[in-house]
């Protein structure tokens, strides 16, 4: 059976101490039909460098912007230089298990779904694992208005169903693919398999919780076009409780893992 073409995006700045490792796990993955499209936000330590040598592997393809512009831009430029049926997404610092795709996929096709996540663990700097997000069986638009449980090393989306998708004006370019999206499909479903693993760190969003805040904000207010009263409302007393209980049931769920 022919394996559909799957675009891997990974948009990259400065993560030299990560980037071979998430390379590598994209290169044992046990489904082969995939390209994977890196373009480096010139970073200013050896990232690009790094990547730059797994460009040996034809389905390697790295791009590095003429100047530095944001993580959204770079991941709108791979977006459009993608062939693939199917795209997924893989941050810089991430972790695929081997078999990510091929479960992906699997799941996808068996439930004739359009777009999905899964499982994922936590690891820190030095890939130890700390927990895991086990996600919802399925959100829909409004419960991801509200909070994101999509993961985003390990979400994927039908091309031909969803289309293509500019973010590269967007702050929390993730969340806001994943509610443009869910505007054209109804849900998006969690495949029960760990899958990926999330790295945190100094770097990482989580880590930066005022700026999470102000992009957040800033995504009800210019492009969900909420006025600031209805965005402050929303962001306080609707997704600041939830991303509480979210991290709160992370940490629960972690113990027992």
């Amino acid at each position: 059976m022919t394996q559909s073409l799957i675009s891997i995006i990974t948009p990259l700045y400065n993560n030299e101490q990560f980037i071979a490792q998430t390379i590598e796990s994209v290169l044992k993955q046990t489904y082969t039909n995939w390209e994977l499209i890196i373009t480096d936000d010139c970073s200013t330590d050896h990232s690009y460098e790094i990547a730059f040598s797994y460009s040996y592997d034809p389905r390697i393809k790295i791009f590095r912007l003429e100047k530095n512009m944001n993580y959204p831009y770079a991941k709108d430029f791979s977006l459009q230089k993608a062939k693939g049926k199917y795209i997924t997404f893989l941050d810089s610092d991430d972790i695929w298990k081997e078999n990510m795709l091929e479960n992906q996929i699997q799941f996808m096709q068996a439930n004739n779904y359009s777009f999905i996540y899964a499982r994922a663990e936590t690891i820190n700097v030095n890939g130890n694992v700390t927990g895991i997000l086990k996600g919802k069986k399925r959100v829909g638009y409004l419960s991801t208005l509200f909070c994101n449980y999509i993961e985003s090393s390990n979400a994927m989306y039908d091309r031909d169903k969803v289309g293509y998708i500019s973010v590269q004006n967007i702050e929390r370019a993730d969340w806001a693919l994943w509610l443009l999206i869910l505007r054209k499909v109804k849900y998006c479903y969690c495949n029960p398999l760990v899958v990926s693993q999330y790295r945190i760190h100094e770097k990482s969003m989580s880590h930066k919780k005022m700026r999470l805040f102000k992009q957040q904000f800033l995504v009800y207010n210019q492009f969900l076009g909420y006025n600031s009263l209805k965005s402050f409302l929303i962001l306080f007393f609707i997704f600041l409780p939830l991303i509480i209980i979210k991290k709160i049931k992370i940490k629960i769920d972690s113990v027992t893992y």
